[in-house]
């Protein structure tokens, strides 16, 4: 049986709003596991480079005011209870910056690190860290999303059960 025309745009309207959601999940999940790799596989000697980490959208990035260093001797072998924290609290700031994501009013997401010595540290200053540390984080994230579906099969079903509830499969 043909599906009636008047009924397309209304289709056309859910499958907008199911590719709206299923991308900015995306965005918001790229944009955690990039944060996640570049705070955990930024160096650590006093914590304040992989505090600096933030997030905004379409560029507007606005806590680099705050940069804690981790308390004296919390570090533990470099996993202690300062450090977690202050991880913890980095990522938490990250996905906070992030959440109100909107693909009708944002274009993209970013990342930054406005510690004066960062740049160093990505080029291997530090025997604590890889070099690159900032390329193969874009890498992993990168990695970690291709070949996600933007509409996932629950979304898809209840498209498809919409329209068979209006008749139109």
């Amino acid at each position: 049986m043909p599906k009636p025309i008047a009924r397309l745009p209304e289709e056309f309207v859910k499958l907008d709003k199911l590719v709206k959601t299923g991308s900015e999940r995306l965005v918001k999940r790229a944009t955690k596991a990039c944060a996640k790799t570049l705070v955990d596989g930024t160096p650590v000697d006093t914590g304040v480079a992989r505090a600096g980490w933030e997030a905004g959208l379409d560029g507007v990035v606005s806590d680099s005011a705050r940069i804690p260093r981790y308390p004296k001797g919390s570090k533990a072998g470099g996993a202690g209870r300062g450090e977690t924290l202050v991880r913890t609290e980095t990522l938490a700031k990250i996905a906070q910056n992030v959440a109100p994501f909107d693909s009708r009013k944002n274009r993209f997401v970013t990342i930054q690190n406005q510690v004066d010595y960062i740049g160093l540290l990505n080029n291997g200053s530090s025997r604590q860290g890889p070099s690159n540390f900032v390329e193969l984080a874009v890498q992993a994230a990168t990695l970690s999303v291709v070949g996600q579906k933007v509409i996932n099969n629950d979304l898809a079903g209840r498209l498809t059960d919409a329209r068979a509830r209006r008749g139109l499969t």
